[in-house]
């Protein structure tokens, strides 16, 4: 949003007398292969001065255009200030042609506009931009252009701190940064390791601190680097002495009153009566605050870091971070639960002690409420929570210094449970058919904790085809050819904060057609898992290389096979200081299904450029663990163990069958002969127990002999394999019958000591034994 203004909202006039004027030099060389793009900057200058409750910045910056790039550049010019309490004068514009100079501050086209660069984050801080636009540029022209703000945010007391910028992305050939201050004010600087020495001289009751380098070398920026990370060499100074000074600076601004009559206190006794104990209370307050304040910030001058009186944010309906834990601590406080607000900054998360103390290194509020001894940090600025206190997602930004009245130091905020991003998944592949047969691929996903917040989130605002698509997406560049087969679906547990989608696809096929082989394998890829272990772009940094942190992914994936498949068990894990992979994988019992399960956390939110190299071998071989590829059987390979143990069992089975007929053959044959022909011979009793022994019991035998076949070939026990092995015994049972039978007749009849066969068949368990005489 940009609007126009031709009112004087800001000044024309001379530099301060304070100013002390640098020399440009126009004969300064561009330095070659450092990146100027287009702009050779041969002068910055800024200078602040503190005077009592005053600030005045003095800023000069004089460039170079060496191309049509530059020419852009140069001919546009910004300053931003805050028209509530700062006053904006410009002294000089000049362009430097030719060894001449011309003054362009009356000819410039100056416009005042409104930009409110944070209102897509619904924030309004009112701040003004002055946009100075310059006609006839020319490459080989040097800009020259300076002005000055004055003025303190009143917020602040009096008391002011600030940042030098003493290094760039581009090249600089003289930078100048002054601190101007009574001598009798105690300022604290912190300079970069990279800065410039410091130059400090006192003038009468002035003290004067410099830091000025020329030559100074830029710092290309780096993708994907921790936003925290800051290479550029600064000065910062502040006067505020430690964390407890800018703790007793906050708390008056958060002192939360007792509501009077009103809407405020009808709120809070609605909530007495409903809720009883004080997690109901904390629960509830912290519902209402988030679901019926809409987030909006207005931080115009004092509003920057002052809140609103509770009674105005309700009867509004809207506010920012600050005004909504005022609401909510006084709600709170006035319910019997203690809370008090902390201050804490969203991209320095845990590095917030490594600035100086000041209002500044902050740019966020949260509260913390006290349950007992159980201490609850919480965020009014999120979306609605529900849920029991143990399963909402607290709030995590590493350090926080609170608000309550006795606070010296930075405070951890430890990651509570509750506040961990689990995200399971189970993935399940049916290609039981064949892996070219349309196999299916069914999604669970469980998220929990913030995660489950953040997935709430996304539905609340994209709609389910939009979320079927993208995932569908994902999923296509690991299974070519997917297509959805149930549309997404999705179950919400709000009480115990979690919630499960449901992903339907079905497959063209998992084979995968490969030149260098005849026989194709199948492929089973884990693309949530593989994601988190990409190569980073940049391997040659200077920089630490940010990681998505905290993350806790575990992924289980069952294939169903189309065939008994001999796979070993494994497990492998990788250890790394900025994460943890484990992998395991197996078959059950029926050798049909593959199970495979991964797990991935991440320990810390950057990689530093020592290390990178063994992160990136680590990221390596966790990532060579993930996924399965399956190759058929190759022809004439080697048979696993089960298939010798059916070979030999089918061997058996047969040997057995063909001793059976022979036996039971002969001994039917003997007994048709034996009704008429003459007498046979007597045999011995070994030889008749030997036979009704094989007779008796081979019909068993051989029905455990073809179980184990059965075992070896096709572990998979269904009804089929049920009817089989009825039948086979019902057969066995019967031959046994009509063998023994057989068998009777035939030793009664051979047998010349009956009563000694008959004991020994006894002991043996034959059974159809022959009468004794």
């Amino acid at each position: 949003m940009a609007a126009g203004s031709h009112a004087a909202e800001y000044r024309r006039g001379p530099a301060p007398a304070w100013v002390r004027p640098q020399p440009l030099d126009e004969q300064a060389k561009p330095p070659l292969g450092k990146g100027s793009q287009g702009t050779h900057y041969l002068l910055v200058d800024q200078q602040t001065r503190l005077d009592g409750s005053e600030r005045s910045t003095y800023r000069r910056v004089a460039s170079r255009a060496l191309n049509l790039r530059g020419v852009e550049s140069e001919s546009h010019q910004s300053i931003e200030f805050d028209p509530s309490y700062e006053t904006l004068t410009l002294h000089t514009l000049n362009v430097h042609r030719d060894g001449r100079i011309q003054d362009r501050l009356a000819s410039a086209q100056i416009k005042v506009l409104q930009r409110e660069s944070d209102l897509e984050s619904r924030v309004y801080d009112g701040s003004k931009t002055v946009d100075i636009v310059l006609d006839d540029i020319r490459p080989g022209d040097v800009v020259d252009y300076a002005y000055s703000r004055s003025g303190n945010n009143p917020v602040f007391g009096g008391r002011a701190f600030g940042r030098m910028d003493l290094q760039w992305s581009v090249p600089v050939h003289a930078m100048h940064h002054r601190l101007l201050a009574p001598s009798d004010r105690t300022i604290q600087w912190l300079a970069s390791p990279a800065a410039p020495p410091l130059l400090e001289e006192r003038q009468g009751a002035w003290t004067e601190r410099v830091w000025q380098a020329t030559g100074i070398d830029p710092i290309p920026q780096q993708n994907d680097t921790p936003r925290w990370f800051d290479p550029y060499a600064s000065v910062s100074w502040s006067e505020f002495a430690d964390w407890a000074d800018v703790a007793r600076w906050a708390e008056p601004l958060y002192a939360a009153q007792a509501p009077a009559a009103g809407p405020l206190r009808a709120e809070i006794d609605r909530i007495a009566a409903s809720a009883r104990s004080p997690e109901q209370r904390l629960l509830a307050t912290l519902a209402f605050v988030q679901s019926q304040i809409r987030y909006l910030g207005v931080e115009v001058g004092p509003g920057s870091h002052a809140p609103r009186p509770p009674e105005t944010v309700l009867a509004r309906r809207y506010g920012d971070c600050k005004d909504k834990v005022l609401l909510a601590v006084t709600m709170l406080r006035a319910l019997g639960v203690q809370a008090d607000p902390a201050l804490v900054h969203t991209r320095l998360r845990g590095h917030v002690g490594d600035r100086l103390p000041s209002p500044g290194a902050f740019n966020h509020v949260i509260l913390r409420a006290q349950l007992g001894d159980r201490a609850v940090w919480v965020d009014p600025t999120r979306y609605l929570q529900q849920g029991r206190i143990d399963h909402i997602a607290q709030a995590d930004f590493g350090r926080a210094l609170l608000l309550d009245g006795r606070s010296t130091a930075l405070e951890p905020m430890p990651a509570a449970a509750s506040t961990g991003h689990p995200h399971d998944i189970a993935m399940v592949i049916d290609a039981s058919r064949g892996f070219d047969k349309a196999p299916t691929l069914d999604i669970t996903s469980t998220y929990q904790g913030e995660k489950a917040d953040e997935m709430r989130d996304t539905l609340r605002n994209d709609s389910l085809a939009d979320l079927q698509a993208n995932y569908l997406n994902f999923y296509l560049r690991s299974y070519p050819g997917l297509s959805v087969a149930k549309p997404f679906s999705f179950e919400d547990d709000e009480a115990g904060n979690r919630l499960v989608t449901h992903e339907h696809y079905r497959m063209a096929t998992l084979v995968t057609e490969e030149a260098d082989s005849p026989r194709p394998p199948a492929y089973l890829r884990v693309p949530d898992i593989r994601s988190l272990l990409g190569r980073p772009d940049d391997t040659v940094r200077s920089a630490p290389l940010r990681i998505d942190h905290p993350k806790d992914v575990t992924v289980s994936l069952t294939a169903l096979l189309p065939g008994r498949w001999a796979l070993k068990t494994e497990h492998t894990e990788v250890s790394d200081p900025a994460f943890e992979f484990s992998a395991d994988s197996g078959v059950d019992t029926t050798q049909r299904t593959l199970l495979m399960k991964y797990h991935y956390r991440s320990l810390d939110d950057h990689v530093p450029p020592a290390r990178l190299a063994a992160y990136i071998a680590h990221l390596e071989e966790a990532r060579d663990q993930v996924g399965y590829r399956l190759d058929p059987p190759k022809p004439g390979a080697k048979p696993t163990t089960e298939g010798r143990i059916g070979v030999m069992a089918c061997l058996l089975a047969a040997l057995l069958v063909a001793i059976l007929w022979a036996l039971s053959s002969e001994v039917t044959h003997d007994n048709r002969l034996a009704e008429t022909g003459p007498p046979q011979a007597p045999l011995p009793n070994w030889r008749l127990l030997a036979v009704g022994t094989v007779l008796s019991w081979g019909p068993w035998l051989m029905c455990g002999v073809v179980a184990v076949a059965i075992w070896a070939f096709d572990k998979h026990f269904g009804m089929s394999t049920v009817l089989l092995a009825s039948c086979m015994l019902i057969l066995a049972a019967w031959l046994r019958h009509q063998w023994s039978a057989e068998w009777r007749a035939w030793s009664a009849r051979r047998t010349n000591d009956a009563a000694r066969l008959g004991r020994i068949a006894g002991w043996l368990r034959v059974p159809e034994l022959p009468a004794s005489p």
